[in-house]
């Protein structure tokens, strides 16, 4: 989703709402600020993370991002620490590879820079 805020007025304006709408939500909620980010340009939408497996311990999360992530929960795990070859065999581990190798004429990501991150 792109909010397309384009002046001062319209990000204070998003800010007070994201306020009010937590403090409704959240009433025990404490808020020290908000970060304002610009918009990443349109593309594929993936999401990495990190949790604590009561099990394993640290992992990390690869997978389609966006809302995605909670539709299709299409995501791959590996233990930390992470090796180079554990993050490229968790990238085409998802459905969503093939997205990532171009589709329909849309140019490749470098996967070589996801990996990386």
């Amino acid at each position: 989703m792109q909010l397309q805020l384009t002046s001062l007025a319209q990000v204070s304006k998003a800010y007070g709402e994201i306020l009010t709408t937590v403090r409704a939500r959240v009433l025990a909620a404490v808020i020290e600020g908000v970060s304002v980010q610009p918009m990443a340009k349109t593309g594929i939408e993936e999401v990495a993370g990190l949790a604590h497996d009561c099990i394993f311990g640290p992992v990390v999360m690869f997978g389609l991002g966006g809302i995605f992530v909670e539709v299709l929960n299409d995501v791959a795990f590996r233990v930390v620490p992470l090796r180079p070859r554990d993050a490229r065999a968790m990238i085409r581990e998802v459905c969503d590879f093939p997205t990532l190798q171009g589709f329909r004429g849309a140019p490749p990501v470098d996967l070589g820079a996801l990996e990386d991150i």
